[in-house]
């Protein structure tokens, strides 16, 4: 006969043991904060603005610091942008040190049309939020209040009844133009774009028409020379995803250049893509191959290289993308192959990356560049460019070659704490978006 008071006394001692340990536990992991806890906000792979000042000012329960190795939170801040102009941020969570064994991800979108002030709060609100399961282990959990605003019933049927009238659509349209000159010099460029754009989970769909137009004119002591650069071009763009691995689509294209000496070129031809990885993770790992071919049917101002006013052809491309990003830094590389069918000696091959990595403490190193091997200018005007079109590049130049690199090394050192905030003689900041 079993003895049920013995187990229940046996299994009573054992809880108030395990509670007693998690007690001592808790007791001595948040004696060994002896102040608020160290924050990196790491904006190296962030493409705006990350309002400094401003969460130092509205985040004073933590200590931000200069360098990642002294934080005992690194916070990674990541933003994407979708075809259609929504903004979504996304924080990585890395703990150090006492949280070493806590990482998390917190998405969030920002509305279209949001004013600065709308952003930033956003900004700080779900910088907070991030925080929340670190602080809720310090002694600072105290000074934490939450507050849930309740919707009741009839707010909730709004919502939900609620439909969308331009069916997820966006709608794009911008002008813009310049004029300047002097006693010798005049130059003139105005430029327009329309853009209309629909994106979801599944699939994604882009149109576009851009319009650019230069003119400049150099009077040389009576002698009047004349530039004129102008590109126009309209097409469309879709894109469905099959599963978190694979998607598909296709595009067609009207380009017009006197530059790239295009009266017209018409572009049509499907394309797939493989994700290595599932396209959830794209924010922190991407490895991705895309293949496509297309058709052109080109039409040339003047006579090219080759003896033609004009032709139709067909090309294939295949590129490899593969982009990381960590809390040491982030690298993106990525290879272009692009060759026509008919003749696959005039090809290009393009060969693009950044990395960027913190060497030691405080020393950071960067490196960035692209080289493109050109066999495939088959657009080029026949006859030699003249000294006036070189110097002022309105016209393309036959080139075996082209590339770009850059390379930067910067040191901080100093006080590793972070937190005033002296906003005298900022000056003027404002900036302007067509």
């Amino acid at each position: 006969m079993f003895n049920y008071k013995f187990i229940f006394m046996q299994r009573f001692k054992f809880k108030l043991l395990f509670s007693l340990i998690m007690l001592c536990t808790f007791h001595s992991f948040s004696q060994s904060f002896q102040g608020p806890i160290k924050v990196f906000l790491d904006c190296s792979n962030f493409g705006g603005d990350c309002y400094n000042d401003y969460v130092r000012q509205e985040l004073t329960i933590v200590n931000f610091v200069r360098d990642r190795l002294d934080a005992d939170v690194h916070i990674i801040a990541k933003n994407n942008q979708n075809s259609i102009g929504t903004q979504i941020n996304t924080f990585f969570v890395v703990g150090r040190n006492h949280f070493q064994y806590h990482s998390d991800t917190l998405n969030y979108t920002v509305p279209l049309n949001s004013t600065e002030s709308e952003i930033r709060n956003l900004w700080v609100k779900n910088i907070k939020l991030a925080l929340i399961p670190y602080l809720a282990k310090t002694a600072s959990v105290a000074e934490i209040e939450i507050n849930i605003r309740k919707k009741d019933v009839k707010e909730i049927d709004t919502t939900l009844k609620q439909s969308d009238p331009y069916n997820f659509w966006v709608f794009q349209i911008g002008l813009s133009g310049s004029y300047d000159g002097n006693q010798v010099y005049k130059s003139a460029e105005g430029n327009g774009y329309l853009f209309a754009d629909r994106e979801t989970n599944d699939s994604k769909t882009n149109l576009y028409i851009n319009a650019n137009e230069q003119f400049s004119k150099y009077d040389d002591n009576g002698t009047i020379y004349k530039y004129e650069y102008q590109v126009f071009n309209v097409g469309g763009d879709y894109v469905k995803k099959i599963n978190q691995h694979v998607a598909y689509g296709g595009g067609i294209d009207y380009t017009n250049s006197i530059f790239s000496n295009l009266k017209s070129q018409f572009t049509i031809g499907p394309k797939i893509e493989y994700s290595v990885f599932p396209y959830k993770d794209f924010n922190t790992k991407r490895f991705v191959f895309q293949y496509g071919v297309d058709v052109r049917n080109n039409i040339y101002y003047d006579t090219t290289i080759y003896l033609k006013t004009k032709e139709l052809f067909s090309a294939q491309y295949l590129f490899a993308i593969v982009s990381s990003t960590q809390t040491w830094g982030s690298i993106n590389v990525g290879a272009f192959w692009r060759n026509l069918l008919n003749d696959w000696k005039k090809n290009s091959l393009s060969f693009n990356g950044a990395i960027t990595t913190r060497l030691v403490k405080g020393l950071n190193f960067a490196l960035w560049g692209n080289y493109n091997f050109v066999r495939n200018q088959i657009n080029i005007r026949k006859g030699d460019a003249s000294i006036d079109q070189l110097l002022a590049k309105n016209r393309e130049i036959l080139s075996a070659y082209q590339f770009n690199i850059g390379v930067g090394l910067s040191y901080r050192f100093g006080s590793k704490f972070n937190i005033a905030v002296n906003p005298a003689f900022n000056g003027l900041n404002y900036n302007i978006n067509f």
